[in-house]
């Protein structure tokens, strides 16, 4: 309701596809630490590998529709607003789905 027009546009045509583009590269990035770290036998390169992998298809699934909606519509009208309310509920189902997850992990302890 406060935002105005300069920083909804900001949004919607620069941080949208900053967060496509992050969470591909780090996952990737983290993958190919991995690797190394196995090449040179570090003990938690395992770790780190399966994680990042693990966390790269999770963002693959996540960021898919995000990315067709918000950062390159192909589904929704293109004007700003539109663009601008889809970001919001995705940064909002993120947060809720982070926050389930947590809960469910801390009834498990």
């Amino acid at each position: 309701m406060l935002a105005t027009d300069g920083w909804k546009d900001f949004c919607v045509r620069k941080l949208a596809p900053s967060i496509v583009w992050g969470h591909t590269a780090i996952p990737v990035g983290a993958i190919l630490g991995g690797v190394i770290a196995a090449i040179m036998h570090k003990p938690s390169s395992l770790a780190v590998g399966l994680f990042s992998f693990a966390f790269w298809g999770y963002s693959l699934l996540a960021l898919l529709p995000f990315e067709k909606i918000v950062a390159f519509p192909q589904f929704v009208k293109r004007d700003v607003e539109t663009r601008w309310r889809w970001l919001g509920f995705f940064l909002v189902l993120g947060g809720v789905g982070a926050q389930l997850v947590a809960a469910v992990m801390d009834l498990r302890q």
